[in-house]
């Protein structure tokens, strides 16, 4: 992929997903790119969601921008719709194995390879180990830090050009610590159908603080920390309640009132996929590097 700015990477890190449920409803949801560490040359290459966006489906649709490369430029590009449904798709979704992660992952090796087989590859940015925020980044963080939401909250994105929408908060709570006990934090952004699955991205353009003083003139920090999954709602008789971020934009509650607060998966929870791609190596067809 042609080198981009760090904003431009963040907008070609996502894809919209569509799922039609069993009952026949449509749900919009986000994923993002995240490419495995390499191992002897060769990676698994995942779409990461949360699990509440295709789980009950029958089919999944995954919007990709296929484009053609020619010595690190795009000589030419379409926007393409993918339909994954039935025993493809069980196979090719890994589940996070603890009930309170609401992660999962899509492989797509088998769609490089299709591509690749034509010229032509999926026009993406991957989210990999080295933006991915660790334990001891996190702890390094504090409330208050500037985030970036990327997704397609109530659905809404660029049709022309099949680009996201980005959304910018803070940290509501320190993203090291489990709030509540889990493997999340809070961050104070407008979350909105749509929006679940969307990777949440420490942001800092120019300087930034490390720790409480030191301030870093001159440079620029991208991090994925986190994946946003629920958020606390009033419902209709005035309680607090902690909901998935819903993904029928069609239907949006309108008995409950969602104050502007979204939980988030904490980044170190993506590193159990790490882990399932060594496994899934010796089965998934090689990609070219």
């Amino acid at each position: 992929m042609p080198e981009v700015s760090a904003k431009t990477f963040i907008t070609m890190s996502t894809v919209r997903i569509e799922s039609t449920k069993f009952d026949g409803s449509i749900s919009v949801g986000t994923g993002f790119f995240y490419g495995c560490e390499k191992v002897e040359n060769r990676y698994v290459s995942l779409i990461i969601t949360n699990k509440h966006v295709i789980s009950n489906s029958n089919e999944v649709r995954l919007l990709f921008t296929v484009a053609k490369v020619e010595n690190d430029i795009v000589v030419s590009k379409r926007i393409e719709t993918l339909r994954v449904f039935g025993e493809q798709l069980a196979n090719l979704v890994k589940v996070h194995p603890d009930q309170y992660v609401d992660l999962c992952a899509i492989t797509i090796g088998v769609f490089h390879a299709h591509y690749q087989s034509q010229g032509e590859s999926i026009l993406r940015a991957e989210v990999n180990k080295n933006t991915l925020g660790d334990q001891k980044f996190l702890d390094s963080l504090e409330s208050g830090e500037d985030v970036m939401m990327v997704g397609y909250p109530t659905g809404l994105y660029d049709v022309a050009n099949n680009r996201p929408l980005v959304r910018k908060g803070i940290t509501a709570t320190n993203p090291g610590t489990d709030f509540n006990g889990l493997k999340h934090f809070a961050i104070d952004c407008a979350c909105f159908p749509g929006s679940s699955g969307s990777p949440i991205f420490l942001f800092n353009e120019g300087m930034y603080f490390e720790g409480e003083s030191n301030l870093v003139m001159g440079k620029s920090r991208v991090k994925l920390i986190g994946v946003l999954y629920a958020g606390p709602q009033y419902d209709v008789h005035g309680e607090m309640v902690t909901l998935p971020i819903p993904t029928e934009t069609s239907k949006i509650p309108t008995l409950r009132q969602m104050i502007n607060i979204g939980f988030c998966v904490s980044s170190t929870q993506i590193e159990w996929f790490e882990e399932l791609a060594k496994s899934l190596l010796e089965n998934e067809k090689p990609i070219p590097l």
